[in-house]
Parts: structure tokens; C-alpha cells; sequence
């Protein structure tokens, strides 16, 4: 991704958001962000390293379970 602002990346799910959905996205402070939620559970995991600096970053969201997250932005 390249950019300047936020804003969601990647979404997968109800385009309302209130059942099941997975996304990645750029946060208010500029960290990538992995979410997810099932019937019952939210889970967010960021990474705090500013990616809003129109240089371009591979983000990786890794899911590993529906409560259980991994996110790498350029490899690390």
C-alpha cells in the first residue's frame, strides 16, 4: 500500500459490518491494522510504525485462528 491517509485496505464480509468480516486497514495514527470479528469476539491487532509517508509497504495479515492474529508490514 501507498499512501497518505487511512482507511481500509483489504475487507472480507458483510459490507456492514455486523456479522463475520476480516480487514486490513490503515488507522487514524498511520499503523496498519488486522481485524476481524465472529458472531461474538472483535479482534484488532496493529502495529504501531507510521506507514502514512506515500512511500509504498507490504502489509501481511496472518490469521491463525478466528481469535489469534499475526501482522507483518515490510517483513517485519
Amino acid at each position: 500500500v501507498k499512501t497518505t491517509g487511512q482507511g481500509t485496505v483489504i475487507f472480507f464480509g458483510d459490507k456492514d459490518r455486523s456479522d463475520k468480516y476480516n480487514l486490513l486497514s490503515v488507522g487514524a495514527n498511520g499503523e496498519a491494522v488486522l481485524e476481524s470479528r465472529t458472531s461474538t469476539t472483535v479482534v484488532k491487532t496493529a502495529m504501531g510504525k507510521n506507514i502514512r509517508d506515500d512511500k509504498w509497504h507490504l502489509i501481511t495479515g496472518v490469521m491463525e485462528s478466528p481469535i489469534s492474529h499475526k501482522l507483518y508490514v515490510d517483513g517485519i
